[in-house]
């Protein structure tokens, strides 16, 4: 029986794969968050790998959006975006998928960082994407998140910001 789960296990790593509905911002691999809590000098709570898994455990929706928020709050440079987007693909490629289709809620980061811009972000994601193209062979295209709860003013004005990017990532 372990054989056969094994051989499972394998045959399920090996067969090409699309990702159809993935938030890049949750999707960050471990790794690269801690990274990024690191480079941060405000937050020394978290020592290690073990101590950033037991701060995103959650038993309700309003705790994720804590845990949510909090981490979005070590996402704070243009370069962090661009090392979003391609570590990432870089961790879907290591389980074979070949297409991700990657929303992303450029408006979570500049409501609350005002040197960020949508189009900044938008720009960084696209740079990360294009390097883990190169890099693994993976391909990927962004959908912009209209988050409802900033009110459809700023969904309309984001929409209007980032019409040029149609068709560029």
């Amino acid at each position: 029986m372990i054989e056969l789960s094994d051989r499972l296990e394998q045959f399920v790593l090996e067969i090409p794969k699309v990702e159809l509905h993935l938030h890049i911002e949750g999707a960050i691999p471990l790794e690269t968050l801690f990274g990024f809590i690191q480079r941060r000098e405000d937050n020394k709570l978290i020592k290690n790998l073990e101590d950033l898994k037991k701060r995103l455990v959650y038993s309700n929706f309003a705790q994720f959006i804590k845990v949510w928020l909090w981490k979005n709050s070590f996402i704070t440079e243009y370069e962090d975006f661009e090392e979003l987007a391609y570590r990432v693909l870089q961790s879907l490629s290591k389980q074979n998928v070949k297409y991700v289709e990657a929303f992303y809620s450029p408006r979570d980061f500049t409501f609350r960082n005002k040197k960020l811009s949508a189009c900044g972000i938008t720009e960084s994601l696209i740079k990360g994407k294009k390097k883990a193209f190169d890099d693994f062979g993976i391909r990927s295209e962004l959908i912009v998140d209209v988050v409802r709860d900033y009110g459809p003013r700023m969904g309309m004005d984001l929409i209007k910001e980032l019409s040029g990017y149609l068709g560029r990532g």
